[in-house]
């Protein structure tokens, strides 16, 4: 049985870790983006292959092609730096697999471990991750996205919270104004009282309105009643 170290991302550096762990192996496999130096450092280790990487030079270029396919102990092996992971492969890479029809297929670029199964394809998928220092490395473009996403968060952070202010600031007002409402109600409650009635057809009781003017007291009053003035309700005198 082959034991294969598999290996991507290293972008020029290569923790002595990673060759004690691969020390057993009989071949390694690189996935591209290998970085300065790396290249040397294989060589006077293991027989080793791969593929170029989208930040590769031409020098690395010039020694390893952007897809391999092989065979490796009965098993057909498709790899290629670029590649995405079922069912979300890239165009090209969704029209390789196509026609070669690998069982194993390897890839690397999003610098995330992965191990995944076709079943449509009925193959394999395998991405090392990213054996560098850096987990993520970001193009300029991908880069001032994630600075305009950040900004977009904190403007809407300052959003909320002054959402968040003006709702706690139009509770405390409504509850000022129910609070002057019902001082209010007591106010004229108290000023009006209970006024006694006078017998029919004498003149009419008053009492005043929140607006200053005169209102008669409502309804037939009969000779002993009196009146709740702010409410209108009649009730026999004592």
């Amino acid at each position: 049985m082959t034991r294969i170290g598999l290996i991507s991302d290293t972008h020029g550096f290569l923790d002595d870790t990673v060759l004690d762990h691969f020390k057993d192996c009989d071949e390694v496999w690189h996935a591209g983006d290998w970085g300065d130096g790396i290249v040397e450092r294989f060589k006077s280790f293991k027989s080793f292959s791969g593929v170029y990487g989208n930040i590769d030079g031409q020098k690395i270029r010039s020694q390893f092609p952007e897809q391999l396919v092989f065979m490796c102990e009965e098993v057909k092996v498709m790899m290629r730096h670029i590649g995405g992971y079922p069912p979300k492969y890239n165009p090209e890479t969704k029209k390789e697999l196509l026609i070669h029809k690998p069982q194993l297929f390897i890839s690397g670029h999003s610098h995330i471990l992965k191990i995944m199964f076709d079943d449509k394809l009925g193959c394999l998928h395998m991405n090392p991750g990213a054996a560098g220092k850096h987990t993520k490395l970001l193009r300029p473009a991908e880069k001032a996205r994630s600075t305009r996403n950040q900004r977009s968060t904190r403007r809407a952070e300052l959003r909320n919270l002054i959402r968040a202010q003006l709702r706690h600031r139009t509770r405390e007002l409504a509850q000022r104004a129910r609070g002057n409402l019902a001082m209010g109600q007591d106010r004229a409650c108290v000023v009006h009282g209970v006024s006694p009635c006078r017998a029919s057809g004498g003149p009419s009781d008053h009492r005043m309105t929140r607006s200053g003017a005169r209102q008669a007291c409502p309804g037939v009053r009969r000779p002993g009643e009196m009146v709740l003035a702010g409410v209108g309700e009649r009730t026999r005198r004592s």
